[in-house]
């Protein structure tokens, strides 16, 4: 990664460093030249102890600080250090981490290069050797969710694991409509070298090769299926790609990616954006009606089917789970086995139905094109289908579908309280037969 500019500027920082630091150097040689002149011995003896303590307090905290001769890297953080601008060594600041023999990042236990410091403090022969410098680009993916973009001159390689956004502008999907993508990509870099001076910019190299994977899988598919969950989604295409994609990078630019995750897909065009938004209300509102009318028309159902069935269990003595139970069997012998209950049933209901028709579904046994058929075996695969539907209709309705249903009943009762009766006194002279 070249940054020659960065680097002179940093040079000259250091040299101004380096100046201020030998004047105090140069006056405790001075003072022990006077001491062993003027004092003899002890005073030479003195002199030679000042020098070296004054030489390593610049060191420490005027020189080092700015690296020169040192330098102090963060924890978590590797150090480059060049000779001219090639490559000359790595410090690393990771507790229980050092470098093998390609500069990969590696517990202490197989490192070959291990961490060399004194006070916290790593050394180095300047001028000619000198701390690497560079400056990069990059998007990162704050904990609010939200896309920033950073520019920074940088003095090391992060070793921990950061959130970066890698954006994809117009991508255009199988019916060529444009489409922006944003993705949450956690990396971390586990060998500097690769990362700093195998590339020009390694974020950049990176983004650039997700970018292309990505901008070939969306050309595949429409927006439709792309936000959809399945395997056709974007999402699942991600994970499936991770593994290559881990190896390939690290392998390549000595960075490793953990995850990746889409933030963002939406149509580039704003109007897109908008058509698409009503089309996912009115398809909402599409499956609301469809959930309510399946909900009232089952209602209906099992208000018709009641008193049919409230007959059969109190005439046969049977119980309702019996019931259900031999018309799936056999439902032609359980319709000619209790053909005059059925019938009467149907009679009460057509009574019941007299009183308020909005309230129950008519019955129609009558064939293909009002043709005879089997009226009771028609009637009998209403019931089983009825007893299918029981085991989850709750899953539709709404609370509040539950409570306007039943307050709907109490009300409807009161109204036809004359149809009831009617119906009532039919069903005691069955049962007292």
């Amino acid at each position: 990664m070249s940054s020659t500019e960065e680097m002179a500027k940093k040079f000259a920082t250091e040299k101004r460093t380096f100046f201020k630091g030998l004047v105090p150097i140069i006056i405790s040689v001075v003072v022990a030249i006077l001491l062993a002149a003027f004092a003899g011995i002890v005073g030479g003896i003195i002199g030679i102890i000042i020098v070296p303590i004054i030489a390593f307090i610049v060191l420490y905290f005027v020189w080092a600080p700015n690296d020169v001769f040192g330098t102090f890297p963060e924890e978590g953080y590797a150090t480059v250090i060049v000779r001219g601008l090639g490559f000359r060594k790595l410090f690393l600041k990771k507790k229980g981490f050092g470098f093998n023999n390609n500069w990969d990042v590696v517990p202490i236990e197989y490192a070959t290069v291990r961490p060399r410091e004194f006070l916290g403090m790593f050394l180095f022969l300047w001028p000619f050797e000198r701390l690497y410098v560079y400056k990069q680009k990059w998007v990162k993916y704050t904990e609010k969710e939200k896309p920033v973009e950073k520019e920074e001159v940088l003095r090391g390689a992060l070793l921990k694991t950061y959130v970066y956004f890698i954006g994809l502008s117009g991508a255009e999907d199988l019916i060529n409509m444009p489409i922006d993508i944003g993705m949450a990509v956690e990396m971390v870099i586990v060998n500097p070298y690769k990362a700093l001076f195998q590339m020009q910019n390694w974020y950049r190299g990176i983004s650039n090769f997700i970018q292309g994977e990505i901008r070939n899988e969306v050309r595949k598919q429409n927006y439709s299926e792309l936000i959809a969950k399945g395997e056709r989604s974007l999402d699942y295409i991600l994970i499936e790609k991770l593994e290559t994609l881990v190896s390939l990078v690290k392998d390549q630019y000595g960075v490793e990616i953990s995850k990746i995750k889409i933030v963002q897909i939406s149509p580039a065009d704003k109007e897109l954006v908008k058509a698409s938004t009503r089309m996912a209300v009115a398809e909402f509102e599409k499956k609301a009606i469809k959930v309510e009318a399946e909900a009232q028309s089952y209602k209906r159902s099992t208000e018709t089917m009641g008193p049919i069935i409230d007959m059969l269990v109190s005439r046969t003595g049977l119980t309702l789970e019996q019931i259900q139970q031999e018309t799936r069997n056999n439902p032609r012998e359980f319709s000619e086995k209790y053909s005059q209950i059925i019938q009467e049933g149907i009679e009460l209901v057509k009574t019941q139905i007299a009183g308020d028709k909005s309230k129950y579904i008519k019955i129609d046994t009558s064939g293909n094109n009002g043709e005879g058929g089997n009226p009771l075996l028609d009637l009998i695969a209403t019931f089983m289908a009825m007893s299918e539907k029981s085991k989850e209709p709750t899953k539709e309705l709404s609370e509040g579908t539950k409570k306007e249903s039943k307050e709907s009943s109490r009300g409807e009762d009161k109204k036809n309280k004359s149809s009831q009766e009617k119906a009532d006194e039919i069903l005691k002279k069955y049962e007292s037969q």
